[in-house]
């Protein structure tokens, strides 16, 4: 299975697969495309999910879809924290129904940052 950049949108390995038929070599895509931020690898990966597949579409993902991320459960993250920024990770997991992890990663990836860290002995949410 063909892995796919995260930078590649649909519109790009239209690009790439329209300067293929035009008859351009892999080298002179990528020459091309260096401002969009295409590899060598990116392209040969591109031509040849094409010859396997007949299509541009997204190739198929491996494992189950983040199903917990939502953008509902980040607002709601958002919202504890803006509340009581002294709350446990954990505490917030819980009560949203996700596992430690998801919660972290929620807070990770959306740049919520703890205020401060007390002993939450002392602190309900």
């Amino acid at each position: 299975m063909l892995l796919m950049s995260k930078v590649n949108t649909m519109q790009d390995r239209e690009a790439i697969m329209t300067l293929h038929r035009a008859g351009h070599s892999n080298c002179s895509i990528v020459d091309l495309l260096k401002d969009n931020g295409m590899t060598y690898k990116t392209v040969y990966n591109v031509i040849k999910w094409y010859k396997e597949s007949g299509s541009t579409a997204d190739w198929p993902h491996s494992g189950w879809p983040r199903t917990s991320m939502t953008p509902a459960a980040i607002k709601r993250t958002w919202e504890k924290v803006c509340q009581n920024s002294v709350c446990s990770m954990n505490k917030m997991a819980k009560e949203e129904g996700v596992s430690y992890s998801t919660m972290f990663r929620i807070c990770q990836e959306e740049g919520v940052h703890r205020v401060q860290q007390v002993n939450h002995s002392l602190h309900e949410c």
